[in-house]
């Protein structure tokens, strides 16, 4: 069960950081744009 609960916090953290990275690429590509 623990090996369970940890594999959900990985996935949780490793979607946060997707999402951030997402953002900040998003934001590079923004201001190149500009």
């Amino acid at each position: 069960v623990a090996d369970t609960i940890l594999l959900k916090r990985c996935n949780t953290l490793a979607n946060v950081y997707k999402v951030l990275l997402d953002k900040i690429v998003a934001d590079d590509v923004n201001n190149m744009e500009q």
